[in-house]
């Protein structure tokens, strides 16, 4: 397959496909004739990439030689093999992120040779097959297994009249599955025979996709760009020296990864120890994580939902119980699309929900924006919100949610009460939502602003017409926000820190 310069349609293609590689971190093959190095693919733009620093560091310091380089990325998706590559040339050094990188032109032409993945088990990956000839129930160890054969050996020549018979109800053993399948007995050569045209369900396939995708990344031994950020001393002396200085705590954003399989809490690990600056603390036993959040108070929490003995829900369920750990964010990371699975999350007020897989970009600025809420919600944190709304059932799921929050609520049904409220509490924030009475919210808004004692107080206002939005967002005051009357009580409970901030 080949995309050629000029035809916006054959660019579109290449882009698209590279962004398709970018979703999960791949190791480029940046081949020189003298040498050959390793980058990642960090972003790709209209007219160019941006690669990290090469590896081995040492050829750094030649890149503004580089004229034209050739780049391979080898990936395996859906058990299948593939190999890109392209040829490009240096831009110029670029920062990313706070990361020094290089940018380098789009390539004009894409290749790519794609063939069935294999796997040759090793010792600590190893994979057994087990099936019925003849009454006789026999256990293999298998040599290779792609697509559309599993490959073992044995002796088998005294049963040569079943070859090319449909055999049923094989066992696949893979390290964590055991799986049933059917597929046709076939002698190869010697004392190797296959089982080739299993049949499988979507359920194997899966398995077996996932399985090609882990032992490929092992056994390619991909160090996804380990250290390519300027950490914080506080950081670089944990990823050294597996400790930190105690009063370096409060200085450090910590993250608790749970999820049963490994391979997923190293790749994520990983990333964001390349490209942020948290501390990643991770465990694949859902039983580990409540002792974890306790002992180490994570500022965030992912967290995978379908894992033995004790489920993400329930996991979630014991945090949100504990008022040490109920207001800990917590994001969902999972492949369930399951209703009662994203009922259950929402009704636990958890920040989010993320199904695999997942963009690498889309994690990391997810648990940014966060981080960001939480660290401006601890300016609001014991302050007096007063609310004014003319609609019950929305005042009532708003207040329920902001009480999780640690806020003071005080609700007026409507703004002549709110006026005539005499206490010695004070509104720090006031919330107006009036949609029956639309007509008066502009009058309102002017009123709060013209009184002493919401002097000092930041408005979130809904407003009902569009006029009304306009006229709003131009007037000039920092400590006004207008939102969406669509906006839900959930949604300004868990946001409101940063909708405040906004200006």
């Amino acid at each position: 397959m080949g995309f050629f310069f000029g035809s916006k349609k054959k660019k579109a293609n290449v882009i698209e496909t590279l962004n398709k590689i970018l979703e999960t971190p791949h190791k480029l093959s940046v081949i020189q004739p003298a040498f050959t190095v390793s980058s990642f693919l960090l972003s790709v733009g209209e007219n160019f990439i941006i690669l990290n620093e090469f590896e081995p560091k040492k050829y750094n310091y030649q890149i503004g030689s580089f004229l034209r380089i050739k780049i391979e990325i080898e990936e395996v998706r859906n058990f299948q093999h593939y190999n890109y590559s392209f040829k490009t040339a240096f831009m110029r050094e670029v920062d990313f992120k706070g990361t020094k990188a290089y940018q380098f032109e789009l390539p004009t032409t894409l290749k790519v040779i794609e063939q069935p993945y294999t796997i040759y088990p090793s010792s600590k990956n190893q994979i057994t097959i087990g099936f019925t000839l003849k009454n006789i129930h026999y256990y293999k160890k298998v040599t290779g297994i792609n697509k559309e054969e599993i490959q073992f050996t044995g002796y088998f020549e005294h049963l040569k009249t079943y070859f090319g018979t449909t055999i049923y109800e094989i066992e696949l053993k893979l390290p964590l599955n055991r799986l049933s399948l059917s597929a046709n007995f076939i002698h190869n050569n010697d004392k190797k025979y296959s089982l080739r045209d299993f049949i499988t369900n979507d359920d194997i396939e899966e398995v077996l996709d996932n399985f090609a995708l882990e032992y490929f990344i092992y056994s390619n031994d991909l160090p996804y760009m380990r250290n390519k950020i300027k950490h914080t001393k506080a950081i670089k002396n944990y990823l050294e020296n597996d400790e930190f200085d105690k009063s370096d705590e409060n200085t450090i954003q910590k993250i608790l990864l749970v999820d049963d399989k490994p391979i997923i809490t190293d790749i994520v690990t990983e990333i964001l120890e390349a490209r942020t600056d948290y501390l990643i603390i991770s465990t694949n036993k859902s039983t580990e994580t409540f002792e974890l959040a306790l002992e180490n108070n994570p500022d965030l929490i992912l967290l995978d939902i379908n894992m033995p003995k004790m489920d993400g829900i329930q996991v979630a369920e014991e945090l949100k119980k504990n008022r040490i750990t109920a207001n800990i964010p917590i994001v969902f990371m999972t492949v369930s699309s399951n209703q009662l699975h994203v009922v259950a999350a929402s009704k636990l007020n958890v920040e989010g929900y993320l199904l695999k897989p997942i963009d690498s970009n889309t994690l990391i600025n997810k648990i940014s924006s966060i981080l960001k809420i939480k660290r401006n919600a601890s300016k609001f944190t014991g302050k007096t919100i007063f609310i004014c709304a003319d609609d019950d059932e929305y005042s009532r799921s708003l207040i329920n949610n902001l009480k999780l929050k640690d806020y003071e609520i005080i609700s007026f049904q409507d703004p002549e009460r709110m006026f005539r409220y005499k206490d010695k509490k004070k509104a720090d924030i006031l919330i107006i939502r009036l949609l029956e009475r639309k007509d008066v919210i502009l009058p309102v808004v002017n009123s709060v602003r013209r009184k002493n004692e919401f002097k000092n107080c930041r408005m979130l206002v809904f407003p009902v017409t569009g006029i009304g939005a306009e006229f709003l967002n131009a007037l000039d005051d920092d400590k006004l926000v207008v939102v969406e009357n669509a906006a839900k009580p959930e949604y300004i409970a868990q946001n409101l820190p940063l909708l405040l901030l906004e200006k």
